[in-house]
């Protein structure tokens, strides 16, 4: 039988060097990885922690008050048989303990209120908050959000302008663990709950903060999907602001004595340009010398490519975000339209305060703006 040879390298044989290709490649290379966002994840075992801490909320809340006091996503099947209701959550609160700390030391409370007190519940909490630290730090961490968002829309917490700023401290520790966009989101929309409180300087509606900790607690479960919550003219409006914070960037960069640099790199960019394409002999020089490196105008186009895929979706993302936000947030008072004079004195005014407190005012403007052009809310209605 004759011997089958072929081209891999051997020993004798030098691998083949990469042919650099024409200097059009760069465009493509640079297309095709510019689109190619990395996907976003998140833990689901954080996320059954944070439901866990809020159904534990839920008991502290019944056997403190002696009676449940309904959410707007509790189950409507079992609204009328108290005992019953009281059986399903604490069942759940035993087996998603068990499950997320591997303990089967961690049992469901039996009985119902007006039997089980307070001091139950707490030990329950205790427990259950030991065993998740042990297994791993983040589900105690998400498990004490839930206990302690939950409080802050049910109204065990008096003062629920204090209690935002630790809030979103928690969520911006268990950012990357959260189901995608939902940390984030709900971080800016206790932001707009702060301006808007600030604002009004009364006691919070308890039945749209309680609306509102449904939201919140549907999204940061990962009941619901944070984009779910938007709609087309959601991301036409994102698509917006992400134009007009490009267009700003490009204002104040060449407000800061850029203008005259950024004009020299766009001549040389462009005198670049022209060489490799006019220039047979440079554009040969330089695809030898890529090729020297193992490289080619395709690999130059791609890391570019890359590059720019990254900035260009934190960018989208993080705009999106303040997107979930302005749908998802419940407005104490009506929008009301205002004059362009009015809307211009209010922003000359924003530019004089601190800046966090200027792109927090900045926020709340856009959130009323969009009410006003997109009223399409559901639970506003």
């Amino acid at each position: 039988m004759a011997a089958v040879h072929t081209d891999a390298p051997g020993k004798d044989k030098p691998a083949k060097k990469p042919d650099p290709g024409q200097v059009s490649d760069v465009a493509g290379g640079f297309a095709g990885t510019a689109t190619q966002w990395s996907p976003e994840t998140g833990d689901p075992d954080i996320a059954a922690a944070f439901l866990l801490g809020w159904r534990v909320g839920v008991a502290r809340d019944w056997v403190t008050k002696g009676e449940h006091v309904p959410w707007p996503d509790d189950d409507p099947g079992l609204g009328g048989d108290p005992p019953g209701m009281w059986a399903v959550l604490s069942g759940q609160m035993g087996h998603a303990a068990a499950r997320l700390s591997n303990r089967a030391g961690l049992p469901a409370l039996p009985g119902a209120p007006p039997q089980k007190d307070a001091e139950e519940v707490e030990q329950f909490r205790v427990k259950t908050l030991q065993a998740l630290y042990i297994t791993e730090h983040f589900r105690g961490l998400a498990f004490t959000l839930g206990y302690e968002l939950e409080a802050l829309c049910g109204g065990a917490q008096a003062d629920v302008a204090a209690a935002i700023p630790a809030a979103k401290q928690q969520l911006l520790v268990l950012a990357t663990k959260l189901p995608p966009h939902a940390a984030h989101s709900i971080l800016n929309s206790l932001v707009l709950w702060e301006e808007q409180l600030e604002r009004h300087r009364g006691e919070p509606d308890v039945a749209k903060l309680r609306i509102q900790g449904g939201v919140w607690r549907s999204v940061l479960s990962a009941d619901v999907a944070a984009k779910d919550l938007l709609h087309l003219s959601d991301y036409v409006g994102t698509s917006e602001q992400v134009a007009a914070r490009l267009h700003d960037f490009a204002k104040r960069a060449l407000a800061r004595d850029l203008l005259l640099p950024a004009a020299a790199v766009l001549l040389l960019a462009v005198a670049g340009l022209v060489l490799l394409l006019f220039s047979q002999t440079a554009a040969a020089g330089a695809g030898t010398l890529l090729a020297a490196f193992g490289l080619s105008w395709k690999g130059v186009g791609q890391y570019f490519g890359k590059a720019a895929a990254q900035g260009e979706q934190s960018l989208w993302n993080g705009q999106l975000d303040w997107a979930i936000a302005y749908r998802s947030t419940i407005s104490l008072t009506a929008p009301q339209a205002r004059p362009m004079r009015a809307r211009l004195g209010a922003r000359r005014a924003g530019r004089k305060l601190p800046g966090g407190r200027r792109r927090r005012a900045g926020h709340y403007e856009t959130w009323q703006a969009w009410q006003l052009d997109w009223p399409e809310f559901e639970l506003d209605r």
